[in-house]
């Protein structure tokens, strides 16, 4: 449901800020929303950690790639799927972060066709489980 995902995605997020050491609004998903994380059908979240961090992006994919991160993503989904249908929680796994740095650009939504454009650093990592109980 849209709750879920709403609650995945700012969940995603507050995981990513807390382990790059920066605020909830320094993480944006791929239309440039704050506090959110894009997760696509096949179950990959992308974000944006926009720049001003104080870290390289190799201390990033380090801290990205730590099985503390690994741990809090997956209990934070857990957290918030374990009330579905489904032991969805169970089937879980994480895969590599991609960590990367580029220019932020927002993809456009169908309600804001005025993007504005930042520089930051982004973060890709798969995420599988039931695909249907996250979207």
């Amino acid at each position: 449901s849209t709750s879920v995902q709403d609650a995945l995605q700012a969940a995603f997020a507050h995981s990513i800020a807390s382990s790059c050491g920066v605020g909830e609004a320094s993480i944006v998903d791929l239309y440039g929303h704050n506090a959110s994380v894009t997760v696509n059908s096949d179950g990959e979240l992308s974000a944006f950690v926009l720049a001003g961090t104080g870290h390289t992006a190799a201390e990033l994919q380090s801290r990205l790639s730590s099985t503390a991160f690994q741990m809090a993503i997956v209990d934070a989904a857990a957290a918030i799927l374990a009330s579905g249908p489904s032991n969805v929680a169970g089937r879980m796994t994480l895969g590599a972060a991609s960590v990367g740095m580029e220019r932020f650009s927002p993809l456009p939504s169908t309600s804001d066709a005025s993007a504005v454009t930042k520089t930051g650093i982004t973060t890709s990592m798969g995420f599988a489980g039931d695909s249907a109980a996250a979207a």
